[in-house]
């Protein structure tokens, strides 16, 4: 017969080589080698012909096939092998299976040994169920071919499956994790947490996909949580609806769930647990089956008989909503009316198989008042979804059900007695949990007559049922369920035995319940206990302490932390499975059918009289950043099988608490308690990394001393030492615990910072001190955000800062952040903002940029002189970063003005059009221009006149030169001329001046060149130059200026220019150094 159970994995299967290719088409399909994994493949109606071709080696070749039938018209695969070579030079195993992996029930096992003949074919066999599974091993003396030939199909009809050699499997998994397959079948299977119920591993990622055992029906998959339990956000599990992780999720659970039903709309789901890193839990136990989607009911309808009604009850859970109840009797449908009454209310319900969980269903009642002859019969409940109907019956007779009267239980001996009113031919179970249990070795169930029943119907009877274990061990106590059944009705009652008082949790005694270490607090209690697993849990001023960043609660046995019981002999927890059945009748006579899977509940062992405890435990919890809240009376309640032992520990606070945190402007109070035999004073002394910082009075008390420190800041930051003497003889009185850490959080502090500008490149540093740290820095430019470019460069780096503190400075960790410009220009300069945040805000420093520029009154400026008949112009532009400003001409050192007395000089100034004020710290460079007329110019008018400009920065004087019409600015004969050879650049520029040139600049990309012989030489020579004049030439002293650029790189290519300048002004002109060509 088929399995049950059933499991696939994928360690089952050793490393396949080669490659089959299998289609779904019937016929003859060919293999050059055996396939490299678990084939998976359908039958059909006719044979599917599969040729093997393996090499085989010293090494075994495995190859293996997996068929599922293709139709719902029956039952089972027939498999036929052929062709087995009758060569001597190897051996072959071929082994079917009656499943869907080497796990099932094995049909058929083949075995040919090296150097031994044997039958080239062997007889068709057939699965029992839809999978067949058959798996060919080769093993040879050397490389050679070897071929094999096997056929598959439906099991035709008529045709019974083959014998199985061997049981069923287990279909329940616990401390597997990887990717499993399970089949659902009627009977529920379990899968827990790896390690349940102790706490499970870290980093996990488990997935199981249940499938159905029967798709040809629109049976679905019911998953029952029995205990879940896990790390709240952090660790999860997830049911999928469908067979593959992209399907809908049913449902997400994380942290603490209750007892729950899910129903998935098809025939398969998967499940995925998964955890973090860090804590874990408990963990989950859920079971899973394949049931019905229609409406599932409990066993039986309960009846409630009295003089003025019958209550006809029944508790029913459905996968979908349901869309009605109706009640029905003799076949004949009951409308609600004033006599029949009906009602359909949510409640916790426990559904058969998985009757020791309750889920959350309803409860379906018909309330008959009064009834009488006419109301007996046989009464159907239906329940209708979306997928069916679900229906109850039973019948109603007047005092016809089995009425429990009362209930005995003695825990001493784990026995309990039930006594109970009923007709004859009444059924009694008894259960343990889901299963039913049965009278034998060890265990002894007795049901018996006690008395006839004295409500004048001779019929009825008092029947005592008692239940008693051999030998009482752990799994003897628990909840238990006894039903007794006739064919009119059910009455059942749930009842719970405790463990002896004996076997509580015993509470020992423990040298060192409390530590406190700097910012840590350990709490621990010593006790054994006889049951394994206990739980312990932790309360403080009546709050349960639950695991978190702050507690940590967790135990020892035999000073073993948990994660490491199972491999030093703790016991492992042993999955429920089926239990012995009895059922009872009031003939006298016993049906016992027994399994040899008995229950096995964990366990210490050992004796309570014994002067040795059973087993020794730690019960622990660790407070980190522990604060005076933390500090008073503390709670421990640990709990076996058997009950619940408490016990109480007051923690005390220290003379002074040893580390205190205060966050910034709050006011914190530090207080040392001295209690000594004569009464001391006592005072502070404030240091910080081993330097007193300061000394402290504070306020005395008594034996108490009370240090105020109000408006926290970082200087308040520091280790605070309470120190005491005695007023009598003033000698030193010790404490135990007599200094404090004092912890400041606040806002970044910002140091000064500093400024450097260099070579055309700006750097900004500043320092600053973060605690909490720092987790955001922005940089601002004239109320802009900046960000790193390639011309803004942003760091920071760990630095050891100076803070002041209460007048003196303390080094300590801090950071240091800097911004650097590269290829300055006027909008680089200005206001810049540095904000540095944290967790308690935000704290932000101003820094001003002043531009070099603008200390100069005038940045540049262009002098040019012409003539209009007899009078001379002289223009000066300039260019300044100033508002205001003012303008005076002089010649010769004297002063000229307007109102000259015949009329000589006319002075004409721009005026300002600015905007902004002169304390701007961003100024926009504006050109301006002053103009002087000289009229009526004789010789006594040529020469030098100054233009000075005055302004917040000061003063500027700008020579203009009024010469001669044969003289003037310097003028640039012919083009500028570049020429390149073997590394080194040369420009040349030839010109005129009259008179003499005063000196020559030469520039690249603006910036001034200076000669050295490295790099750049620059040589002046006078020469003849030819000009033109009146149609002639002649000759003319002149000077030519050449600049040299040797070694050249890419970076000296560009626009370079010469300024030449003598008395009268300046002339420049522009010429551009490229490899290819000369401009």
């Amino acid at each position: 017969m088929s399995p049950r159970n059933g499991i696939i994995s994928n360690r089952f299967y050793f490393t396949l080589v080669g490659l089959i290719l299998i289609t779904p088409s019937e016929g003859f399909v060919r293999s050059h080698n055996c396939p490299g994994s678990p084939q998976y493949v359908k039958s059909s109606k006719r044979y599917t012909e599969i040729d093997i071709v393996t090499r085989a080696r010293s090494n075994p070749s495995n190859c293996t096939w997996i068929i599922e039938r293709d139709d719902c018209n029956g039952v089972g695969v027939e498999v036929d092998v052929q062709g087995l070579a009758r060569r001597n030079d190897y051996s072959l195993h071929i082994n079917i299976y009656d499943g869907l992996s080497s796990m099932y029930p094995t049909i058929a096992t083949y075995v040919k040994h090296r150097y031994s003949n044997s039958e080239r074919s062997f007889g068709p066999r057939r699965s029992s169920g839809r999978f067949l599974t058959i798996v060919f091993t080769v093993r040879g003396d050397h490389y050679s071919q070897r071929n094999f030939q096997f056929r598959y199909r439906n099991t035709p009809k008529g045709l019974l499956p083959s014998d199985t050699e061997n049981g069923k499997i287990e279909n329940s998994v616990s401390d597997t994790c990887g990717d499993e397959f399970l089949i659902a079948y009627q009977t529920p299977n379990v899968v827990t947490s790896p390690g349940y119920p102790r706490e499970y591993g870290n980093s996990l990622d488990c997935k199981w996909t249940i499938k159905s055992d029967d798709i040809c029906n629109d049976d679905v998959i019911h998953v029952t949580i029995h205990s879940f339990s896990l790390e709240e956000t952090y660790d999860h599990l997830v049911i999928y609806n469908g067979d593959t992780a992209f399907d809908p999720v049913l449902i997400k659970l994380s942290g603490n769930v209750e007892p729950q039903l899910i129903t998935s709309s098809g025939t398969s789901i998967v499940i995925e647990f998964k955890t973090d890193d860090t804590a874990s839990g408990r963990g989950f136990h859920l079971s899973y089956t394949r049931m019905r989607p229609t409406p599932t009911l409990s066993e039986s309808v309960a009846i409630k008989m009295t003089e003025r009604s019958a209550d006809l009850s029944v508790d029913f859970t459905s996968s979908t909503p349901h869309r009605k109840v109706y009640w029905s009797r003799n076949d004949v449908i009951i409308h609600q009316d004033e006599k029949h009454i009906f009602t359909v209310t949510p409640a916790k319900v426990r559904m058969e198989p998985e009757t020791d969980v309750t889920v959350e269903g309803f409860t379906a009642k018909l309330i008959i008042t009064n009834p009488d002859s006419q109301d007996i019969g046989m009464y159907k409940i239906a329940v209708v979804n979306e997928f069916g109907v679900g229906e109850r019956t039973v019948n109603l007779r007047r005092n016809s059900v089995p009425v429990v009267q009362n209930y005995a239980v003695f825990p001493e001996n784990a026995s309990i007695t039930v006594t109970f009113a009923a007709y004859p031919n009444f059924k009694a179970e008894w259960y343990k949990t889901q299963r039913i249990l049965a009278s034998g070795s060890d265990v002894h169930i007795t049901t018996e007559f006690v008395e006839n029943y004295e409500n004048g119907n001779d019929d009825m009877a008092i029947y005592k049922s008692v239940l008693s274990p051999a030998f009482p061990t752990e799994n003897d106590y628990g909840e238990y369920r006894f039903i007794i059944r006739n064919d009119l009705g059910t009455s059942e009652i749930y009842i719970h035995m405790d463990f002896p008082a004996s076997e509580l949790p015993k509470i020992l005694a423990t040298p060192s319940p409390v530590k406190l270490s700097n910012r840590n607090l350990t709490l621990s209690v010593n006790f054994d206990s006889n049951i394994a697993y206990p739980t312990i849990k932790w309360y403080h001023g009546g709050n349960r302490l639950e695991k978190s960043s702050k507690y940590r609660p967790y135990a020892k046995w035999q000073g073993i932390s948990a994660q490491d019981w199972s491999t030093n002999g703790y016991p492992v927890a042993v999955t429920l499975t089926e239990f012995k059945r009895i059922s009872t009748t009031h003939q006298g006579h016993t049906n016992n059918s027994s399994n040899s899977n008995g229950y096995d509940c964990p366990t210490i062992g050992g004796d309570r009289s014994s002067t040795q405890p059973a087993s020794s435990y730690v019960a622990m919890l660790t407070i980190s950043d522990v604060t005076p809240e933390d500090f008073g009376v503390y709670r421990v309640v640990v709990e076996n099988g058997a009950g619940i032992s408490r016990h109480v520990i007051d923690v005390i606070a220290p003379e002074v608490f040893p580390h205190v945190t205060c966050n910034q402007a709050d006011t914190i109070r530090l207080t040392c308690n001295v209690t000594a035999c004569s009464s001391s004073n006592q005072s502070w002394i404030h240091s910080y990394d081993g330097e007193t910082v300061r000394y402290l009075p504070g306020h005395q008390d008594g034996s108490i001393n009370t240090l105020t420190i109000p408006l926290c800041m970082h200087s308040d930051a520091g280790t605070y030492t309470c120190v005491a003497t005695e007023k009598e003889t003033g000698n030193d009185v010790a404490i135990q615990h007599d200094k404090t850490t004092l912890t400041v959080r606040a806002v970044p502090v910002i140091l000064e910072s500093t400024v450097d500008i260099m070579r055309n490149t700006l750097h900004i540093e500043v320092p600053f001190f973060s605690y909490p740290p720092h987790h955001r820095i922005t940089w601002y430019r004239n109320r802009d955000q900046i960000s790193s470019s390639s011309k803004i460069t942003m760091v920071t780096k760990s630095r050891d800062v100076v803070l002041p503190m209460h007048g003196k400075t303390c080094r300590q960790a801090g950071h240091v952040t800097s911004i650097t410009l590269s290829s300055l220009d006027g909008r680089d300069f200005g206001i810049y903002k540095i904000t540095v945040s944290n967790e308690m805000g935000i704290s932000e420093h101003i820094i001003e940029v002043q531009n070099p520029e603008y200390a100069n009154p005038v940045s540049s400026n262009h002098v040019s002189v012409s003539h209009d008949g007899g009078s001379a112009i002289l223009r000066v532009v300039f260019f300044s970063y100033y508002n205001k400003f003012s303008v005076d001409w002089s010649f010769n050192g004297k002063e000229v003005r307007e109102n000259h007395p015949v009329n000589k000089y006319e002075i004409e100034t721009g005026s300002s059009t600015f905007s902004y004020s002169d304390d701007t710290v961003v100024r926009i460079m504006r050109e301006q221009s002053t103009t002087l007329t000289v009229t009526c110019v004789s010789d006594e008018d040529y020469g030098r006149y100054d233009v000075v400009v005055s302004n917040k920065a000061g003063k500027a004087v700008i020579p203009v030169w009024l010469a001669k019409p044969d003289q003037g600015v310097p003028e640039i004969v012919g083009d500028i001329v570049t020429d390149v050879k073997n590394s080194t650049g040369e420009i040349n520029a030839t010109f005129l001046s009259s008179p003499s040139y005063t000196f020559i600049r030469w520039l690249k990309e603006g910036k001034e060149i200076e000669n050295d012989s490295s790099k750049y030489r620059i040589l002046n020579e006078n020469i003849d130059i030819d000009v033109p004049s009146d149609g002639e030439t002649m000759a003319k002293i002149g000077t030519i200026t050449r600049l040299s650029v040797t070694s050249l790189e890419d970076k000296d290519y560009g626009r370079y220019t010469v300024q030449i300048f003598n008395k009268v002004g300046m002339t420049d002109r522009s010429v551009k150094l490229d490899e290819v060509c000369t401009l």
